[in-house]
C-alpha cells in the first residue's frame, strides 16, 4: 500500500539520517542522568537508505500483546511519511542498563557492533503498536527508577527477544528526537474516548479502590459505552461513562455516570485502548 508513497520518503530520510547522526557524535556524557554512559557513536558499515520495501503491520491497541508502561514517539514529527518515522532515527540498544551498545537502531535497520561482519536485518513496524493514523510507537515494557527503559524494537528471533535498553538522554539528541510518554500521561493529553482491551464486564466503583461501591457494570460491548478519562491515581482512573456511545453519532438518549475504573494490570499493561484511527 505504501510502496508508491515510499520513494520519495526515502531521500528525505536518508538526509536526516546523516545529520542525526552527526548529531549522536557531539553528544556529551554530561547530558545523560547516567554518567557511566559515554559519547556515542553510531556504527560504521550501517546502510545509508532504508529498507527499500517496508511494511505496515504494526500491532492493535485491542490485541492480547502486553502494551507495557508507555511508549517511544515522534516528539516533533516533521517527516511528510510519518508512517516511517521509526525508520528516519538512530538508537543505541543494550542488553543491560549502562553497559556499550551491542547494537544500533539505524535508517530502519539493526546493525550490531558487537559482531560487525553480521549482516544489518531490516526493522519493521510489527513489534510497535499503532497509536495515531497509521503512526507505531515502540512499545515501553519497562521503566526504571533512574530513568533506563526497556522497549520493543522488533518482534523475537531465535537468538534475541527483540527487547533492548535505552536511556532518555539518548531519544532527545539529533534532528528527529524521541519522545517516552506514560500511558496514564499519553491518555489524558488528548482525551480519546477509552474503551476496555478485552469483552468482560467491568465495574465502575464510586472510590479508586476494588473493594468500594459499585456504581454499576460497565456494557461489554464496545459500541455501548464510552470513556472519556477524568484523572489517574496509580492503577485507577476516574471516568466519565456515556451509554451509549455517542462518539461519531448522536444517538437520541446517552446515560452519564462519573466513577473510577481499574485501567492497568501487570500482564498487560493498560486494560483500556481507543480507536487510533477515529471513527
Amino acid at each position: 500500500m505504501k510502496s508508491t508513497r515510499a520513494l520519495a520518503a526515502f531521500a528525505v530520510i536518508g538526509v536526516m539520517a546523516v545529520d542525526h547522526a552527526t548529531a549522536i557524535q557531539e553528544w556529551s556524557p554530561l547530558e545523560c542522568a547516567d554518567r557511566s554512559i559515554a559519547v556515542l557513536n553510531p556504527p560504521a558499515g550501517a546502510p545509508e537508505k532504508p529498507p527499500a520495501d517496508p511494511t505496515y503491520l504494526p500491532m492493535h491497541g485491542f490485541s492480547d500483546a502486553n502494551l507495557g508502561v508507555g511508549h517511544l514517539m515522534l516528539a516533533v514529527n516533521t517527516l511528510p511519511e510519518w508512517w516511517l518515522w521509526h525508520h528516519a532515527v538512530w538508537l543505541p540498544l543494550t542488553e543491560r542498563p549502562g553497559e556499550v551498545p551491542w547494537a544500533w537502531l539505524a535508517n530502519g535497520w539493526l546493525v550490531e557492533t558487537e559482531r560487525p561482519g553480521v549482516e544489518p536485518l531490516a526493522i519493521d513496524a510489527s513489534g510497535m503498536v499503532e497509536t495515531g493514523y497509521e503512526i507505531p510507537s515502540f512499545i515501553v515494557l519497562e521503566e526504571r527508577g533512574d530513568g533506563w527503559l526497556r522497549f520493543r524494537y522488533a518482534t523475537a528471533t531465535d537468538s534475541r527477544d527483540g527487547t533492548a535498553w535505552v536511556h532518555p538522554c539518548q531519544l532527545a539528541g539529533g534532528r528527529l528526537p524521541v519522545e517516552y510518554v506514560r500511558w496514564a500521561d499519553w491518555f489524558m493529553r488528548d482525551g480519546w474516548p477509552l474503551y476496555f482491551r478485552t469483552d468482560v464486564r467491568h465495574a465502575l466503583r464510586s472510590q479508586p479502590a476494588a473493594e468500594s461501591e459499585r456504581v454499576l457494570w460497565i456494557p461489554v460491548a464496545k459500541h455501548e459505552y464510552l470513556l472519556e478519562p477524568l484523572e489517574v491515581r496509580g492503577d485507577w482512573m476516574r471516568v466519565r461513562v456515556k451509554q451509549p456511545s455517542d462518539h461519531c453519532w448522536n444517538p437520541p438518549e446517552v446515560r452519564v455516570d462519573e466513577g473510577w475504573v481499574r485501567w492497568r494490570g501487570p500482564e498487560r499493561g493498560p486494560w483500556v485502548w481507543y480507536h487510533s484511527r477515529g471513527c
